[in-house]
C-alpha cells in the first residue's frame, strides 16, 4: 500500500510541476540521490506512519451476497503517513533559489489537493471507498525537526511535513452469515 501511496504522489507532482526532473523517496542521507545525476527534484521521505484513532470504527461492514448469505469483516484502519517534503538541486551557483522555488511548487500543488485526484491514484488506493485526504502540516516542533536532520547526519534544509491519510485493509478472514428472510409463526395447540 505504501508503494502505491508513493506512485501516487509521485503521478500528482509529475503532472503539476512543469520542469520536475524527478520525485523520490530517499532517506534525508542520500540527497540529493546519485542516481539522478545532475538534475534537481522533490524528495518525499517517509518517516513515521501510525493509526489515526480518532477515525477508528468499531462497526464491522456487511455486505449481501448473491447466495443469499451476508459477508462480515472489520473496516479498514486508517493509517497517516507521514512525509518530509524537500527539493534538491544540482550544484550551481542559484541551487538554493532553485531549491526554494521547487519546494514553494511542490507545496502548492499538495494544498491545492485536500484530497488526492483519483485519476492519481494508483494500485490498492484506487479501489478505497473513501477518499484519500492529504494536507500540509504545520512544524511538529523545531526539536523534532533537528533531531530528524541531525538522525540523517545532514545539514538542515528546507522542508515542510505532509501527511496523507489512507484505509488499511486488514484483509481478515471473511465470516458469512445466513441472512434471516422469512419470520413464521408456530402457534402451539394446547
Amino acid at each position: 500500500m505504501f508503494d502505491d501511496l508513493d506512485r501516487s504522489l509521485m503521478t500528482l507532482l509529475q503532472r503539476s510541476i512543469s520542469g520536475l526532473n524527478s520525485v523520490t523517496f530517499c532517506a534525508l542521507d542520500k540527497l540529493p540521490p546519485p542516481s539522478v545525476g545532475s538534475g534537481s527534484g522533490i524528495n518525499l521521505f517517509l518517516f513515521e506512519v501510525k493509526e489515526h484513532r480518532d477515525l477508528r470504527s468499531p462497526e464491522p461492514s456487511l455486505s449481501r451476497n448473491v447466495d443469499g448469505t451476508v459477508s462480515v469483516t472489520r473496516p479498514p484502519v486508517k493509517v497517516d503517513c507521514l512525509y518530509l517534503v524537500t527539493a534538491w538541486c544540482a550544484s550551481t551557483q542559484d541551487a538554493e533559489l532553485s531549491e526554494h522555488k521547487l519546494l514553494s511548487a511542490a507545496m502548492r500543488t499538495l494544498l491545492r489537493h485536500p484530497e488526492l485526484p483519483s485519476e492519481v491514484l494508483q494500485g490498492s488506493l484506487s479501489a478505497q471507498d473513501e477518499p484519500v485526504r492529504a494536507r500540509v502540516l504545520p512544524p511538529i516542533g523545531l526539536s523534532s525537526v533537528t533531531e530528524l536532520w541531525r538522525s540523517a547526519s545532514g545539514t538542515p534544509r528546507a522542508s515542510f511535513f505532509y501527511v496523507v491519510t489512507v484505509s488499511m485493509d486488514l484483509e481478515e478472514p471473511v465470516q458469512q452469515l445466513t441472512l434471516v428472510t422469512d419470520l413464521s409463526l408456530v402457534q402451539e395447540l394446547k
